[in-house]
């Protein structure tokens, strides 16, 4: 419950507030909340920041989130796991090109 308090407020740039959230999530092993948050944030990276190798990580952090769900049967999240895998091979690629 904090972490969602946590996400209604200024996150972006807040690093310290950023770490809570993951942490809490982390904690209650909310994994669907915690792949999205980390969805959020590489949504960030990319759109204010223009960061696409800190979003590539946070998408790799937010697949690891989706894969724990999956190991425990939870089989809903299979197509969010494949959108995120494609979303990676897509900035990978972006990267790949722009060296």
């Amino acid at each position: 419950m904090a972490a969602n308090y946590l996400q209604t407020t200024d996150w972006r740039g807040q690093q310290k507030i950023v770490d809570l959230i993951i942490q809490y999530y982390s904690k209650a092993q909310a994994y669907e909340s915690l792949a999205g948050f980390y969805a959020n944030v590489a949504e960030y990276c990319i759109e204010d920041l223009k960061d696409y190798r800190k979003a590539l990580d946070e998408y790799r952090k937010a697949e690891n989130a989706l894969s724990d769900l999956l190991a425990c049967g939870a089989r809903q999240y299979e197509e969010q796991f494949h959108a995120t895998q494609a979303k990676i091979h897509t900035i990978t690629k972006f990267l790949s090109i722009k060296e």
